[in-house]
């Protein structure tokens, strides 16, 4: 199955999570790619940019869910 992601960058949780109602529009800049698991990717992102392992973000609770 391909879903298909829209990643953009918010000020705060309160706007990210309000962007879920209708997507980012114009009010953020957004970027579309598909084919892989956002949540997986996310976690192998954070731990190419800053180091650490996987299983450390994910015991800190990263990543963290704004909204579902």
């Amino acid at each position: 199955m391909s879903i298909i992601v829209r990643f953009f960058v918010a000020p705060d949780d309160t706007s990210a999570g309000l962007a879920l109602q209708s997507g980012p529009g114009r009010a953020f800049e957004s970027l579309s790619f598909g084919n892989f698991d956002p949540e997986e990717a996310v976690v192998e992102w954070e731990c190419l940019l800053v180091g650490g392992s996987s299983w450390e973000l994910i015991e800190a609770g990263e990543p963290r869910i704004v909204a579902g």
